[in-house]
């Protein structure tokens, strides 16, 4: 019998496996295997796997498209601590009713604990006051910090931002003296 913490790093091998054979990253492409691993290593509590079952079955990858049986998976995933993509199904009312207010709840919960994607959304939400009260120094705070655990599109949010920022922005005008 494994202890706890050797079942954790067996899950986690079983699920890195599997995003190499879903990406054919020194193994050879198979999609059908990948899920096999990430049924494995979801068999162990892995909410990573959990949400990679999440994703096969949304894109049909290794398996038919089945976007209920995918929301199930992101269920389980968020009851695991994994809320993304829970959270994206609710932002956009794909496979499960839209509900705005739950897709901010679930993405302020990764937010706290660092899921950079879903700090990059949320500031997404406060730039358009989508589901909060619209607030432009939340959203460029939540892109920082996104950026900082490695959330590289929050880089173009932020650019964009800062770029309409400044060119929203007219300079005073200077008077001169010219002494004439």
């Amino acid at each position: 019998m494994l202890a706890a913490s050797e079942d954790q790093g067996l899950a986690q091998a079983l699920c890195c496996l599997g995003v190499c054979y879903e990406n054919g990253v020194a193994v050879s492409h198979n999609p059908e295997e990948a899920v096999r691993l990430y049924r494995l290593a979801a068999e162990r509590g892995l909410a990573r796997a959990l949400c990679c079952l999440g994703v096969c079955y949304a894109n049909g990858k290794g398996v038919q498209k089945d976007i209920p049986e995918a929301v199930k998976f992101y269920k389980l995933s968020a009851e695991n601590g994994a809320q993304f993509y829970l959270a994206q199904r609710h932002e956009v009312g794909d496979g499960i009713p839209k509900d705005t207010t739950e897709a901010i709840k679930l993405y302020a919960l990764a937010a706290d604990q660092g899921h950079g994607q879903s700090l990059m959304r949320l500031g997404i939400c406060y730039e358009n006051g989508h589901g909060v009260c619209k607030d432009i120094r939340e959203a460029v705070r939540l892109w920082k910090y996104a950026i900082d655990q490695g959330a590289v599109k929050a880089v173009e949010h932020l650019n964009l931002h800062l770029n309409y920022s400044t060119t929203t922005q007219q300079p005073s005008p200077q008077h001169t003296d010219s002494g004439s």
